[in-house]
Formats: structure tokens, C-alpha cells, sequence
């Protein structure tokens, strides 16, 4: 009996064994399953963390592609995702002249005033009643500025017209499509430091009187832009001193009235040579009155060719400029009555005095550069009559000695006396806009006293834009 109940209960044992088995093993699948679906579920959660992630590293980065820099001057654009600004602009020019003598200069009073001199080695009779109009000093500019976060701003600016000359063709004018680009101005600033191309210290441009005639300013002055590397050192809000280092250029006229320079590369013979830079420094004062400056320059004419000629001499100069605010009116561009004025005088002075180019030496027939001293003066008055409305009046000379060293046929091309005097009336339409009306006066004289004059009419338009 006992052993029956024994196996009564085995039998039961391993019957409930046997039903518990499966539920086991289907227990085991479904946590099994349980967790894949978790990995999977985790899996799927990492990648859109990352897609997350992606996507905020990629709207950031798009936020500070779009972002403009933190300080835009005016006029400037910010460009998007970088700490630089930029400007376009510049001026769109169209002059009409019409010369009711001789045909006047295009250019230089030295290069367009005819001077009949018996000592001439051919003489023609003037033309007369010439008229011509331009758009050939319309003008292109691109400035731009970046700023960083430790250290000053860098400045760049580049403009340029089409006034440009080739020897073919010297005004660009036989078509209407002749003009040639010409670089006015390209130069950087950093901090103090100024590098490029632009008017010297020997040159001041806010003593000059405004002119109309776009290719022909006035006389004794330096108007010419040149390469450079200058400091700036401004002292406080009046006071200004500059020094700087200018690309120089040797030129002279020989006895006989061949002119030479280191700029005209491949002219056969020719012996001018620089060595070493010009210097230019200057003082600039300025107030409520007006401003005054003092400049000097110093630099050298070189001569040599290698074998028989090697000869130079030392040039200097040294100037004052400035203008007076006179109490009156303003115009729409904030501007007032006021007298400008200037002085310059120098010994081999050359190019830093218009028209003086090719005169700041003479070779004499030893193959010797002898110094010529030139002087240049101008003055002006601007009157405002309403916001639209002003005058000008101005009158410019520069002067160069005699030289004994010139045979006739030279003398009667070397300038002694250059003049310009103008009167204009301007009416300022709006702040961008302005037209006007020039009268002009040229007058040049030659070492043998020979001399001629030229009379023009200007009428002038320009968009600053």
C-alpha cells in the first residue's frame, strides 16, 4: 500500500513537472523579447539624441552664419558669419568743356597751354573754339573694415576712375567705349600704420578750393597719389603728426629737352635711377576755426648708367596749407562758407608741385644734375548762399627759376610761370546730386618769355552714389 501511494506520488510529481515545463519556457521568450524591444527602444532614443544634437550643432552654426558683426559703421553692410563690413560706392561724373580760345590742357595746364616761342623747334597755329564732353573721371570705390576681438580695426579702401592713358592713345577719348581704369587710391590702416597708394603729407586736400573741372585742379600744389608707408600718430583730438616713406621717382630734364625718368621702363638711354625712398612729415592743427598744416619732404634725383654718368642731388621741400570757417550759411552737406589757402617751396622739389614733374633737375651737357627750385601758391573762397546754392573763386600758381643750362629749343618748352584762376556756381540738388557752371583762366609762360592762355567754360554733373 505504501509502496502504491510512493508512486502515486512520483507519477504526480512529474505530471505537474511536465505541465510547469512549457510555461517556463514561454516565460523565457517573452523576456527575451521584453528585451529587445528595450534595446531597441534605447537604440531608437540614441539616434534621435543624436539627430538632436545634430541638428542644434546645425541651427547654431547657421545662427552665426547669419549673424552680422557687432559693430556696423554707417553706410557699411555687414556680411553674415564674419566681423567684416563693406561699402560700394562712388561717383558717377559727366563734364562738358568748351574752350572759346585755343584749345585748353587736357590734363596739365604745362601739357595743353600752346606757346608759339620763336625758339620753338616747330610752331602751329591754335585751334580754336574746342569742345568735348566726359564721363571719364566717374569714379568706382570699395571700402571695407574688420574688427577683431583684441588689437585695432583693419581698413582697407580701393578706388579708381577711367582716366587712364596709354601712349597710342593719351586721352582715351577716339570712342566712346576708350576709357581706360586707372587706380586712384589702394591702401590699408592698421591701428597707426597706413600702407598703399594715396595722396602724401605733401598734399593736403582739405585746403583746396572746390573745383569742377575734374582733370585739372589748380596750380602749385601736389595733387599726385602715390605709393607709400605711413605712421599716424594722432596726438589728441587737434593734433595730428605723420611720418612716412613715399615710392620715389627720379626724373629731370636733360640739356637739350630730353626728359628722363626711372618710371619710363624700357626708354633706350634713359639713366634715372632711385635708390632710396622720399620722406614726408607733417603738423596738422585743427579746431572750430579751420585747420592749418606744416609739411616737409626730402628726396633724391639719381642719375646713373652704369659707365660714363653717375650724378644726383638732393631735394627738399616744405609747405603750409590749411583753410578759415567763415560764419554763415550751411549746405545740405553740412558745409559753410570758407577760405582755403597754401604755399610750397623747395629746392629739386620736382613732382610735388604740379606741372613740376620733369623740372626738379637739369643735366647739363657734362652729364651733371643741377637742382631747380620751384615755388607753388593757391588760395580760395567757397561763399553758401542757401542749402542749395554756393560759389567758388580760386587762383593757383607754380613757378620754377631759369636755368642757363638749357640750349633755346629747351627754353622754350621749360615752364616758368603756370596759372589757373576759376570762378563756379553749384547748385546742390539733394544730398547725392549736384550740378554746376565753371569759368576757367590758364595761363603759361615759357624761360624765353614766350606765354599763352587758354579761356573755358565747364559745365559739370555728378551722382555720389
Amino acid at each position: 500500500m505504501k509502496v502504491i501511494k510512493t508512486s502515486t506520488s512520483a507519477l504526480v510529481c512529474i505530471g505537474l513537472a511536465g505541465l510547469s515545463l512549457p510555461a517556463q519556457a514561454s516565460q523565457s521568450q517573452d523576456i527575451e523579447k521584453l528585451s529587445e524591444q528595450i534595446r531597441q527602444l534605447q537604440e531608437n532614443v540614441r539616434q534621435l539624441q543624436a539627430k538632436q544634437d545634430e541638428d542644434q550643432t546645425r541651427q547654431k552654426a547657421a545662427a552665426a552664419a547669419a549673424a552680422l558683426p557687432a559693430n556696423v559703421p554707417k553706410g557699411y553692410w555687414g556680411i553674415p558669419g564674419t566681423n567684416t563690413s563693406i561699402r560700394v560706392g562712388g561717383a558717377l561724373l559727366l563734364e562738358g568743356m568748351f574752350d572759346t580760345g585755343q584749345k585748353g590742357p587736357e590734363g596739365t595746364i604745362a601739357n595743353g597751354v600752346t606757346v608759339n616761342s620763336p625758339n620753338a623747334a616747330s610752331n602751329s597755329p591754335y585751334r580754336k573754339g574746342y569742345s568735348r564732353f566726359s564721363a571719364k573721371y566717374t569714379q568706382l570705390e570699395l571700402a571695407t573694415r574688420t574688427d577683431f576681438k583684441d588689437g585695432p580695426s583693419l581698413d582697407t579702401f580701393v578706388s579708381m576712375d577711367f582716366a587712364g592713358t596709354t601712349s597710342s592713345n593719351p586721352l582715351g577719348y577716339s570712342t566712346t567705349n576708350a576709357y581706360i581704369p586707372r587706380l586712384r587710391e589702394a591702401y590699408f590702416k592698421y591701428g597707426n600704420w597706413q600702407v598703399g597708394q594715396t595722396a602724401p603729407l605733401f598734399g593736403d586736400p582739405g585746403s583746396i578750393t572746390e573745383p569742377l573741372d575734374a582733370g585739372l585742379h589748380h596750380a602749385g600744389m601736389n595733387l599726385n597719389r602715390m605709393p607709400l608707408v605711413r605712421y599716424n600718430w594722432n596726438i589728441d583730438k587737434q593734433n595730428y603728426l605723420g611720418v612716412e616713406l613715399v615710392g620715389p621717382s627720379s626724373s629731370y630734364t636733360n640739356y637739350n629737352n630730353v626728359q628722363e625718368s626711372d618710371y619710363d621702363s624700357g626708354t633706350a638711354g634713359a639713366r634715372a635711377l632711385s635708390s632710396v625712398p622720399d620722406l614726408g612729415v607733417a603738423y596738422r592743427y585743427e579746431d572750430d576755426w579751420g585747420h592749418v598744416m606744416l609739411h616737409g619732404m626730402m628726396r633724391e634725383i639719381r642719375a646713373d648708367d652704369g659707365a660714363q654718368t653717375s650724378t644726383s642731388v638732393l631735394g627738399w621741400g616744405t609747405g603750409l596749407t590749411g583753410h578759415f570757417n567763415i560764419p554763415g550759411k550751411t549746405d545740405l552737406l553740412g558745409g559753410g562758407n570758407r577760405i582755403n589757402y597754401g604755399i610750397n617751396y623747395g629746392s629739386a622739389i620736382g613732382n610735388y608741385i604740379t606741372d613740376q614733374g620733369y623740372q626738379g633737375a637739369v643735366m647739363d651737357s657734362r652729364n651733371e644734375l643741377h637742382a631747380i627750385r620751384a615755388l607753388g601758391f593757391y588760395g580760395g573762397y567757397t561763399h553758401v548762399w542757401s542749402e542749395n546754392w554756393r560759389t567758388s573763386a580760386r587762383y593757383s600758381r607754380s613757378q620754377a627759376e631759369d636755368s642757363s643750362l638749357l640750349t633755346p629749343a629747351a627754353a622754350a618748352a621749360w615752364n616758368t610761370r603756370l596759372d589757373l584762376a576759376a570762378a563756379n556756381v553749384v547748385y546742390q540738388v539733394n544730398p547725392k546730386l549736384k550740378v554746376g557752371l565753371e569759368y576757367e583762366w590758364q595761363y603759361r609762360r615759357v624761360q624765353d618769355e614766350s606765354d599763352g592762355h587758354s579761356n573755358r567754360w565747364v559745365a559739370f554733373t555728378k551722382v555720389n552714389f
